[in-house]
């Protein structure tokens, strides 16, 4: 059982560090739009073997329309909190800053929210959920007072996955320990007992992803 939830485990980190290879190299600047440069990027992953892949950079235009195109395939309350073309650029840029796949940063705010930036569950609130006691130090930092603000609350919430990433094995286990109190988190993930949550976060941003980037 234990080998079996590895294996699936490890076939998911395959394929998000390919994507997140993909969105690490997105230029969201005008000046760059027509530059296409060949970067190499190496991945440490303690499951497997170092993954380096060789990442043909995107255009600001092309990545733009993939992600516009994802949105297609998301519910309208998605479509209507990214009406906005330059709020999709404000959203691909913070992705690019903190070096976070997009479209499982789209997942993510799925699960936790359904795109609804108002939800509040106690004292976590907005789209990613963020608990504002537990990251009161991090909006000082970041001069974010309003968790109700989907800009805001995004920012802190890919703050927060990127302090999880330097830190962590993989990206189960970094989704493990946002959705759940830390100890629990180690526990499980120790134990080879993923969480429903990790596990189809990322499977629905490597479906997304794909639709995206088809032809």
């Amino acid at each position: 059982m234990m080998y079996t939830a590895l294996k699936g485990t490890c076939f998911l980190l395959c394929n998000l560090l390919t994507t997140s290879a993909v969105n690490s190299t997105l230029s969201c600047s005008a000046d760059h739009s027509e530059q296409k440069t060949v970067k190499c990027i190496e991945y440490h992953n303690s499951m497997q073997e170092d993954i380096i892949i060789n990442v043909l950079e995107n255009t600001q235009e092309k990545e733009l329309r993939r992600f516009q195109k994802a949105l297609d395939q998301l519910p309208k309350e998605a479509r209507s909190l990214f009406a906005d073309e330059d709020f999709q650029l404000n959203f691909l840029q913070i992705c690019q800053d903190y070096e976070l796949d997009p479209y499982l940063m789209l997942c993510l705010i799925k699960k936790e929210s359904a795109f609804l930036p108002d939800v509040s569950n106690g004292h976590c609130l907005g789209l990613c959920q963020i608990n504002e006691y537990s990251h009161k130090s991090r909006m000082e930092r970041l001069e974010c007072d309003d968790l109700y603000d989907p800009y805001q609350n995004i920012i802190v919430a890919a703050d927060y996955l990127a302090e999880l990433i330097s830190t962590k094995r993989d990206m189960t286990e970094v989704l493990m320990y946002y959705n759940m109190p830390s100890e629990t988190a180690r526990k499980r993930y120790e134990a080879g007992n993923y969480s429903n949550y990790a596990i189809n976060i990322q499977k629905e941003a490597i479906q997304l992803r794909e639709i995206a980037e088809a032809e």
